[in-house]
């Protein structure tokens, strides 16, 4: 019986402004575009993105976050543009969160810095649907009959803004970026529920030791009242076998491996919360692929980026 009251929770708690909070993904590859737009791009070759995460699958209100999106090198003005959509199922089809979005990301060359600022349009929509939800008698628990008859079906569509900027100097990259600069509607019903400003920093350095490229890497975001760092290290073997691991807030132990080659990138993480605090799932899965395609001749200088986020 816990898990269907969990999952009545999750949902009753979704249009609150306490739980208002992105879900994002632990893959500073895979999940780039979701951390800062400015991520995007390394060098001019069109990407196509998928990831997918499950956190709690033990659990009956498991949290699912599914990803697609795709960018390309745009000559004319040494830039990178793309388009991407994100579906964030809260509790097995109770509360739906759609995003689909366009970025654009412009190359700005002084000397031997790259400076991108980057700009993000996001369309969003929420659905929830109680209708799916059982309510026992709690007068009566043994009894089927619902406590409240009263269902409800309700969708919810706004308009959002991201914005990012990267600095990138000799293997050295800093990232800034800042979501949901509208503070959109997200609540259902009556009451009006903002969608909290996350702002965040990303920092990546690269080493390159015979044939081992060493990545330490680590990310710090803030949203209303919660804050989150994770911090860690990924190694690039022979070119082709990634291995990393990194640790996060709430004692968070992430652990990855990947293959790449000049096609396609997978990888595969696992992470663990073994603080006291956690409940009997407290882990999950997140897998990602890239696919490479066409590249585009630049016109002007393009500076290549090396870094765990590209």
């Amino acid at each position: 019986m816990k898990e269907p009251k969990l999952s009545i929770l999750i949902v009753l708690l979704s249009s609150m402004s306490l739980v208002a909070q992105d879900a994002l993904f632990v893959q500073p590859s895979g999940g780039n575009i979701y951390l800062n737009p400015a991520l995007v791009g390394n060098d001019s070759v069109a990407r196509l993105g998928l990831i997918y995460r499950i956190q709690w699958p033990n659990l009956s209100s498991a949290f699912e976050t599914a990803a697609v999106n795709f960018y390309q090198f745009i000559p004319k003005f040494n830039a990178y543009g793309g388009i991407s959509y994100l579906r964030n199922d809260h509790a097995r089809g109770n509360v739906i969160s759609n995003n689909f979005s366009i970025f654009y990301s412009q190359n700005i060359n002084i000397k031997k810095v790259l400076l991108r600022p980057s700009v993000e349009v996001a369309f969003g929509n929420r659905k929830l649907d109680d209708t799916r939800l059982n309510f026992g008698n709690t007068m009566y628990p043994s009894s089927q009959a619902p406590l409240n008859t009263t269902t409800q079906k309700q969708n919810l569509n706004y308009t959002d803004l991201n914005f990012g900027v990267m600095a990138y100097y000799k293997k050295f990259l800093l990232g800034l970026s800042a979501h949901h600069i509208l503070e959109p509607n997200v609540g259902f019903g009556a009451g009006h529920t903002e969608l909290p400003i996350r702002y965040g920093v990303q920092m990546g350095y690269q080493i390159a030791i015979k044939k081992v490229v060493l990545s330490p890497f680590g990310y710090f975001r803030k949203q209303q009242y919660f804050t989150s760092v994770l911090f860690g290290a990924n190694a690039l073997l022979y070119n082709h076998l990634n291995l990393a691991l990194s640790y996060g807030t709430s004692d968070r132990i992430i652990s990855n491996i990947g293959y790449e080659n000049k096609f396609f990138r997978i990888n595969y993480s696992f992470d663990y919360t073994f603080s006291k605090l956690a409940v009997n799932s407290a882990y999950s899965h997140e897998i990602g692929l890239s696919f490479r395609f066409w590249k585009t001749k630049p016109k002007m200088r393009l500076i290549g980026v090396n870094s765990v986020f590209s």
